[in-house]
């Protein structure tokens, strides 16, 4: 393993278990030899054109292909049966932070892309489609300048982003319109309403269709 400072695995379709890591960049590990390599590992064969250490996470979607969200590079697409990976950034697209660091995806194929200090994106991968959502109601929340830790998709399709001041929940109406709702207050009557905001690192929905909510310092 390349680093100890691991961010995300996943399994591909030979499985494979594909690691990021924070300072090491992506380590493969073939299950049936036992073995790792990186891939920037000239003895790589698996995938080429992905050479930054520092990978906050990494997403399988639906139908295959893996993305890796970088730290300074924007985020990573390996297209299934691919060898090659591509990258978008804040020079080739609408990306306007290269801080990646959740992918979360739609029951249509759609990514959402949660980012630092830029605020939450979707992907077309059809279309190649990259959007930036920073309309007016998203604004009123600061959602388009900000710090993102985690999405999800919960099981009706509405979008959940964990950031440095609380969670929102955004479902997505009809023409591509948005209406959003922030539970910060009712964090504050839970925790106390001297508290400025939650920082929100990880959600998780179950089969129950709960969410439950990782935070910094006030636990689960």
């Amino acid at each position: 393993l390349s680093s100890s400072s691991v961010t995300g695995i996943i399994k591909d379709s030979k499985e494979q278990l594909w690691i990021s890591t924070s300072d090491g960049g992506i380590d493969i590990y073939n299950i049936k030899n036992k073995e790792f390599i990186n891939i920037t590992n000239t003895k790589n064969k698996i995938a080429t054109g992905l050479n930054k250490a520092e990978a906050p996470t990494i997403f399988k979607d639906s139908k295959g292909n893996i993305l890796v969200g970088t730290w300074e590079s924007g985020f990573f697409i390996l297209p299934k049966n691919s060898n090659k990976f591509s990258n978008i950034n804040d020079s080739n697209s609408s990306l306007k932070s290269n801080k990646v660091m959740s992918f979360a995806e739609d029951s249509t194929g759609i990514l959402w892309i949660g980012t630092f200090f830029s605020g939450l994106y979707s992907y077309d991968l059809k279309k190649n489609k990259l959007t930036h959502h920073n309309t007016l109601n998203f604004k009123k929340y600061n959602i388009n300048t900000s710090i993102i830790r985690k999405v999800i998709v919960d099981k009706k399709d509405n979008i959940w982003i964990g950031t440095r001041a609380g969670l929102y929940r955004i479902n997505k109406n009809e023409e591509d319109s948005f209406s959003i709702t922030s539970f910060n207050e009712r964090f504050k009557t839970i925790l106390g309403e001297n508290i400025s905001s939650t920082i929100v690192y990880s959600l998780f929905e179950d089969e129950l269709k709960n969410i439950w909510i990782g935070s910094l310092d006030y636990g689960l």
